[in-house]
């Protein structure tokens, strides 16, 4: 076994640290913005010394956090880091979205299906096709009677 088939080994049987990674970021941020006692990015900025871009990036990219910084949140947030690192409040969120696409995804259908029904109504009616696009009728051009410009001859 070489070193490069024993990091695979490692690698496939070892828990998923990027979603382990993702999972806190989202906790922190949720938390950080339930926080009634203003414990903010531009908080945890301050009290890193450190700018609310820099303490941005740390939230928004993985791998930026230490646990150092990650045990000082949760003692701010009145939390403990099992909690951060719980993914029950992610699955659900992620669980909703997916149900507000399959939604989207409904009435997209129903949509579509009522607009072809009413084509198709308005074809037998006129006994002619129905228009793809809707063309204003003659005499509701913008005037330019009075108007001053480069064009004009006034």
């Amino acid at each position: 076994m070489t070193a490069t088939d024993a990091a695979q080994i490692i690698r496939d049987d070892a828990f998923d640290a990027d979603y382990a990674d993702k999972i806190l970021r989202f906790n922190l941020r949720i938390l950080m913005g339930a926080s009634g006692e203003g414990k903010n990015q531009s908080y945890f900025a301050k009290l890193f010394g450190i700018t609310t871009a820099g303490m941005s990036q740390k939230l928004s990219k993985p791998g930026r956090l230490t646990y150092q910084e990650v045990l000082i949140i949760a003692h701010e947030l009145h939390t403990t880091v099992a909690a951060l690192s719980d993914d029950t409040l992610y699955r659900q969120t992620q669980a909703m979205y997916a149900q507000i696409e399959g939604l989207s995804d409904d009435i997209q259908r129903m949509t579509s299906s009522k607009i072809a029904e009413w084509k198709g109504e308005k074809q037998k009616a006129s006994g002619t096709e129905a228009p793809e696009a809707m063309v204003p009728p003659v005499g509701f051009e913008p005037t330019t009677h009075d108007l001053k410009g480069r064009c004009s001859n006034r």
